[in-house]
């Protein structure tokens, strides 16, 4: 059998690795909360699939030209978007930000 102090450092090394996992699993949920939103990671997010772009233009205010729908020709639209915390954000069509809403969060994917 082995000695107390070898179970101590077993249960030392389970508690660790159990950390270790659930800071990597809270890192590929949302990454953006260690490393911040970019503008390509949020123009991933919105969904674009062509050659759109996000400017930040105040803190945490971005303007975004979003590419959709490549296969029929393409349409571009222009989104006002506020992140928030944990690297999510609320996306409006108008820059008064008061109707026609979306929400999302940048994940991993986005960040690739």
């Amino acid at each position: 059998m082995g000695s107390q102090e070898d179970r101590r450092l077993n249960l030392k090394i389970g508690l660790g690795l159990m950390l270790f996992l659930a800071a990597l699993a809270l890192f590929a949920y949302r990454p953006a909360a260690l490393l911040g939103v970019s503008g390509d990671a949020l123009t991933s997010s919105l969904g674009n699939e062509g050659d759109g772009s996000c400017v930040e233009v105040a803190d945490s205010r971005w303007e975004c030209v979003i590419v959709t729908n490549l296969s029929s020709g393409g349409s571009s639209q222009t989104l006002y978007v506020e992140t928030r915390a944990w690297g999510c954000w609320d996306a409006y069509a108008n820059p008064e930000r008061d109707r026609g809403g979306f929400s999302g969060c940048v994940t991993f994917f986005d960040m690739l």
